[in-house]
């Protein structure tokens, strides 16, 4: 079933590849310990920072491999809300998913907060 969602959404978050490197792609993030910085990391064309690699790789398995969050629509400017948005993923993931989507995010842990605007900002989706 995975495969089945993950060969659905392959076009979307980049230039189009086969669902065999979409694949390779997401195995390659899982050896995130290569990237020299504990806290920030690219993922496709993401710049994604938090305060532990750990929650950075919870995130993506959980939205962007498992794609726990994905949904289609017929609306063409969905409007979202991220209720209890975290560090923002589920925001920038429902961005390349639905472009022209309007988003609202919100988190209540200050910490969390901060690096969710941050990493809004930092991929030009604010």
């Amino acid at each position: 079933m995975i495969f089945s969602k993950i060969k659905e959404v392959v076009g979307i978050f980049t230039a189009p590849k086969t669902v065999v490197s979409r694949f390779e792609n997401l195995i390659a993030w899982l050896n995130i310990h290569n990237y020299k910085n504990d806290s920030e990391i690219k993922f496709q064309n993401l710049k994604i920072k938090s305060p532990s690699k750990q929650l950075i790789k919870a995130g993506l398995w959980e939205i962007f491999v498992s794609l726990d969050y994905y949904f289609k629509t017929k609306n063409q400017k969905p409007i979202i809300i991220d209720a209890g948005a975290n560090i923002g993923i589920a925001s920038l993931f429902f961005k390349l998913l639905h472009p022209n989507s309007q988003i609202t995010a919100f988190e209540p842990d200050p910490n969390a907060n901060k690096y969710c605007c941050e990493n809004v900002a930092r991929n030009n989706l604010s």
